[in-house]
């Protein structure tokens, strides 16, 4: 088929906003952030994950994530591209986002242990 200019930034538009409407680009950068590698840089938090021909970075000092899929970019959230492009890469945000969810909701629960902890030995209801 053969798109105008308008269809296909109508198209585009409406790819991203569906993907930011199902929750796509929040669990892509879940995955990245819990099962990722943390980067190290000078300027804030940046992550990368990388499975098989899907790459994924977020980098949290600039506010922004990217998703590449056999090296051609299918995700970009910089302010000025806004890209999604749906495809078979999908799949492995969905395989992968339960043990993000599972990893994040484990460390969350060791942040709360420790804080009862340190709460308890301080008000000296703590037997260590």
């Amino acid at each position: 088929m053969d798109y105008t200019v308008e269809e296909l930034k109508r198209l585009k538009k409406e790819w991203y906003q569906n993907a930011m409407d199902t929750g796509m680009i929040a669990k892509i950068g879940k995955i990245c952030r819990e099962l990722g590698n943390k980067v190290p840089a000078k300027w804030g938090p940046k992550y990368q994950f990388d499975h098989g021909d899907l790459s994924l970075y977020v980098d949290d000092y600039g506010h922004y994530m990217t998703a590449s899929y056999k090296d051609k970019m299918v995700c970009s959230t910089h302010f000025c591209e806004k890209l999604f492009v749906p495809g078979e890469w999908e799949k492995i945000i969905t395989d992968h986002y339960p043990k993000a969810e599972k990893k994040e909701e484990m460390r969350t629960a060791e942040k709360l242990h420790k804080e009862k902890k340190e709460l308890e030995k301080k008000l000296g209801m703590s037997n260590g």
